[in-house]
């Protein structure tokens, strides 16, 4: 560091004070890769041309959700969704521009192919939890953890979770036991590292996500993103509580369900034929267990920032 320093400029050092006197932590580290977000955030950029820009503001929401489904024994599958949205707004709260995307993982029984999975905290029984005969390990002459582990095709994290007396993973003595596997399984660092790297988001995954082949998640939450474009949120909030199903989905003309046929009998024709091009174009609901999206939108709103003209 300090040959870093010395390579300055003056005008560098004076630069570099003037940050380390309002901020000292890091913005590109295992607590956050801010760095890494905003590159992503430049590539993803949208030109707005001479909109009347006023705030710009970013929203999130989360949601707990038990699902999707059973795994083949019968457990119950868990998720999370974490909603990010970062809306452009004018100066008379209507949406400019906006750019929605999600996290959604699961617990490691979920079946689909591309769901990023949470195996659990290392060091603490993996869910569900999976019991089986014990197979123990005596010390030879020679042994070291790695190979032990090597051998019988687990890890190091693992056998000492088992062993709490191995203190230290190079020190092992001849002639003790070791507790290979039995009990409860255990999450192991390297998995849980590897699983939680490999996330991706709704749109990372793109037509791999699997929602509809004919109109994947992305594009639909891209036709949503434009026709939002001149509405505020209560306009939003206001549409969707008008034209949609019990489960947040616009509802369709040639609907059975006797509530979403008393909502369409309540339409003028202008507003059934507005409802129809939303039908053409997205069919998902954006405020469900799946993702609150209308959350994050009117979240974005209230921490909005102003742009300076």
């Amino acid at each position: 560091d300090k040959a870093k320093l010395a390579k300055l400029t003056q005008a560098e050092k004076t630069a570099l004070a003037d940050v380390v006197s309002h901020a000292t932590m890091s913005l590109e580290d295992p607590h956050g890769l801010s760095l890494t977000a905003l590159d992503k955030a430049y590539k993803n950029k949208v030109a707005l041309g001479d909109l009347d820009v006023a705030s710009i503001g970013l929203g999130n929401d989360k949601i707990f959700r038990n699902g999707p489904g059973k795994d083949e024994a019968g457990n119950p599958v868990y998720s999370v969704n974490v909603v990010t949205t970062g809306v452009a707004f004018d100066s008379e709260g209507k949406i400019c521009s906006v750019i929605s995307d999600i996290l959604e993982f699961a617990t490691d029984n979920y079946d689909g192919k591309t769901m990023p999975r949470f195996l659990g905290w290392p060091g603490t029984p993996a869910y569900p939890m999976v019991t089986s005969a014990e197979v123990m390990y005596p010390v030879k002459d020679g042994d070291k953890l790695w190979k032990i582990a090597e051998i019988n095709k687990t890890t190091i994290e693992n056998i000492m979770a088992l062993n709490p007396q191995i203190k230290n993973k190079d020190l092992i003595m001849v002639g003790d036991t070791l507790k290979i596997s039995g009990g409860t399984k255990l999450v192991d660092v390297a998995s849980a590292k590897e699983a939680g790297n490999s996330w991706q988001t709704k749109r990372e995954r793109g037509d791999a996500y699997g929602m509809n082949p004919k109109n994947e998640w992305y594009k639909q939450m891209d036709f949503f993103q434009k026709w939002m474009v001149g509405k505020s949120v209560p306009d939003l909030k206001a549409w969707f509580a008008k034209n949609t199903t019990a489960a947040g989905r616009p509802i369709k003309a040639d609907t059975t369900n006797e509530a979403d046929k008393a909502k369409l009998a309540a339409l003028t024709d202008a507003e059934k034929s507005a409802l129809a091009d939303v039908v053409s174009g997205a069919t998902m609901s954006i405020e469900d267990p799946h993702g609150k999206t209308l959350s994050a939108v009117a979240y974005a709103q209230k921490v909005a920032k102003s742009i300076a003209k």
